[in-house]
């Protein structure tokens, strides 16, 4: 890393703070009322313009679908804000000049995939969000991307249907996915003698991913005697199809279980990793990130830091997110290192964790600031590795 980038001033704040590119901040809530823009999310995203923020107020909401802006989608604190059970969550057709946020939204539905990202080229980031499949027509991942170069999935839990059909929690087609401290299950089926679904699907793709979980779909038990009906293999932790690639940094990768195999003779469980695709191992310990959600005007930006023991940890903070691969730290380096840049560098305790705040100013220059952040990692050992990113929101004190 360049080594301009690790120096802090008040000048490189100042930098930040009149870089934003809010012009407006919507509010969202199940009930009309003061401040109150709208009672749906699409109305909402329909009326924003490009740069705007729609700030979602704690309830249950229809589906939305976000097309060809740039906009971020905040709900109000973690597991605040849900869709209902047929609705879905839609991105698609953003080009390259611009880029989605959305944070703190729950989607658990029997629409096809509760995350659907389509056809595009500019930067999607969603972060501590869950999406979960349930009682589909049709087989239904909990999250579907295609033909997206920069998607970036950050926190998540994904598992696919397990009721009417089985299917995998992530399923990426001629795509580009970094994954930062996920959960991607696949679907361990209800009925006997299935197999259980693949945690993730990767066709004609590319996936970079730190502190992520995949885990196959376990596999569902013979039916008794005296029927012979072989029990359900173990759904495989990921699949590489030969055009596609993985480099796995600290992630876990758990194969699903056989069913139990009553008079018949045993299935077999899941592999780590299936399919005749490519996958490297950097070496080193990724860390996360954890900041507090919507930040106000006058208040504090509280963050705690995870990782080596003892290890050198630097944030950065930027405008803008570019996701590209780092090999040297292994990972998705996300805010853009063109644009003005604040690193904060400080040396973590032997517990590995270390907490601290940024106070806000009292007034800020835009209504609403997004800002991309990370943490990095130096040990003597593996030198630098990537941590997770944050997407923060600081908003002006009457929101």
């Amino acid at each position: 890393m360049p080594l301009r980038y690790l120096v802090c001033t008040a000048l490189c704040w100042s930098a930040i703070f009149t870089n934003g590119f809010a012009q407006r901040v919507w509010v969202v809530a199940t009930q009309p009322g003061p401040g109150v823009d709208f009672t749906d999310i699409q109305a909402a995203v329909t009326a924003a313009a490009d740069g705007d923020v729609v700030l979602v107020r704690a309830g249950t909401y229809s589906a939305f679908a976000i097309r060809q802006k740039s906009l971020v989608v905040e709900g109000d604190g973690p597991g605040a804000v849900s869709l209902g059970f047929t609705a879905n969550l839609a991105i698609s057709d953003i080009d390259v000049s611009r880029s989605v946020v959305v944070r703190h939204i729950d989607v658990i539905s029997s629409s096809f995939a509760p995350l659907l990202v389509t056809n595009c080229a500019g930067t999607v980031s969603v972060e501590d969000c869950r999406f979960l499949a349930v009682f589909a027509q049709s087989a239904t991942p909990g999250a579907y991307i295609a033909g997206s170069a920069r998607t970036a999935l950050v926190r998540c839990e994904l598992r696919g249907d397990a009721v009417r059909s089985f299917e995998v929690g992530l399923r990426v087609s001629g795509s580009t996915v970094h994954l930062h401290g996920c959960r991607i299950n696949g679907s361990s089926p209800m009925t006997s003698a299935a197999s259980g679904a693949d945690g993730c699907d990767l066709r004609s793709s590319a996936l970079y991913a730190t502190g992520t979980t995949f885990a196959g779909g376990d596999g569902s038990a013979a039916p008794s005697a005296p029927f012979c009906i072989p029990p359900g293999n173990g759904g495989n932790a990921l699949f590489l199809d030969a055009a596609s690639s993985a480099v796995l940094l600290d992630c876990a990768l758990l194969p699903g279980q056989p069913g139990l195999p009553g008079t018949c003779p045993p299935a077999q469980p899941g592999a780590p990793i299936a399919g005749t695709g490519s996958a490297t191992f950097p070496l080193g310990q990724t860390g996360r990130l954890d900041a507090s959600s919507t930040v106000r005007a006058g208040g504090s930006w509280s963050i705690a830091l995870q990782g080596p023991a003892s290890a050198t940890a630097f944030l950065l903070l930027g405008v803008r997110s570019a996701p590209a691969f780092l090999a040297d730290c292994g990972g998705t380096v996300h805010p853009d290192l063109s644009g003005p840049i604040v690193v904060v560098g400080a040396f973590l305790p032997p517990s590995g964790t270390l907490a601290f705040s940024f106070p806000v100013p009292a007034s800020l220059p835009a209504l609403g600031l997004p800002l991309v952040a990370q943490i990095f990692f130096a040990t003597a050992g593996t030198g630098c590795t990537v941590g997770e990113p944050s997407f923060p929101l600081f908003l002006d004190s009457r929101f």
